[in-house]
């Protein structure tokens, strides 16, 4: 395994810390951002949904970025998304302005996260995929654990819009290092599939709303209409990707491998818990 290599993934990680990092650090300033906008929790709290679903929305999409662009122009994307939406963020005057920044910062994050095990799948020897994998993985889960001394730490000292102004440097490095060395791939442009995405899109979206909303009670609208929307939409994508030929999103013939089934089911568990 080339020095190259070794080097994109420690970019690409630095790079998804520093996302998770500024993501989990805001949790602790939700008190201070209601009685700025003059909203409530459940209004603020959407910093960090809006967020986890703009990085799940995209990662879906890895397969296709990933068959179709070279890995630098996915990265530069990804940067400048993460960048751009950060100013976007620490220079926000309202709720919108904050959420509009978290989901194109999201959008980058969950270009960069897959790539990195894409790229220690199929360029690192296998008797050694474990290792970078639990060491990557290890880099990007120790965010959650600093995020909110981080993010408390700076509200104590400065303002809240510093959780992102401060990891501008770190970003600017890993940035450099994760293009300059990008392992070079030859994209084969595919039919992007649409309609399977904006299945997925409206699933997941009516999901989260009516989640959101279950302290009204399931005979609220919202909620009884967001979950057989959801059912609906993800019986359409279901339906979308049993279609023969074409390169589908996502796989779903992985999920009878009852080893890959159970393992994934443990890990949304444990996400959720």
């Amino acid at each position: 395994m080339s020095r190259q290599v070794k080097t994109e993934i420690a970019g690409i990680a630095g790079l998804a810390f520093c996302g998770i990092l500024v993501e989990t650090s805001m949790n602790v300033t939700f008190p201070t951002l209601m009685g700025l906008f003059h909203t409530t929790l459940n209004n603020v709290q959407w910093i960090t949904t809006a967020y986890l679903l703009a990085v799940t929305l995209t990662i879906v999409l890895a397969a296709y970025l990933q068959r179709s662009f070279h890995y630098r122009t996915i990265l530069t994307v990804s940067v400048l998304a993460s960048f751009f939406g950060g100013v976007i963020f620490a220079a926000a005057l309202n709720l919108p302005m904050i959420l509009l920044g978290r989901v194109i910062q999201g959008a980058g994050t969950g270009m960069a996260l897959p790539l990195l095990f894409t790229i220690i799948m199929t360029q690192v020897p296998r008797q050694q995929q474990g290792t970078y994998a639990g060491t990557a993985g290890m880099i990007i889960a120790l965010a959650p654990s600093l995020g909110p001394t981080y993010g408390g730490t700076v509200l104590d000292l400065l303002d809240w819009r510093y959780n992102f102004i401060f990891t501008l440097p770190l970003i600017a490095i890993f940035s450099w290092v994760a293009i300059k060395n990008a392992i070079k791939n030859k994209p084969e442009r595919h039919r992007f599939q649409l309609a399977e995405y904006l299945a997925i899109v409206v699933s997941l979206v009516a999901l989260t709303l009516a989640v959101n909303q279950l302290d009204a009670g399931l005979g609220n609208p919202l909620v009884s209409g967001g979950l057989l929307l959801f059912l609906a939409a993800l019986v359409a994508f279901v339906v979308l990707t049993r279609r023969a030929g074409g390169h589908h999103l996502l796989n779903l013939r992985i999920l009878t491998n009852h080893a890959f089934t159970y393992s994934l089911l443990i890990y949304v568990f444990l996400q959720l818990v």
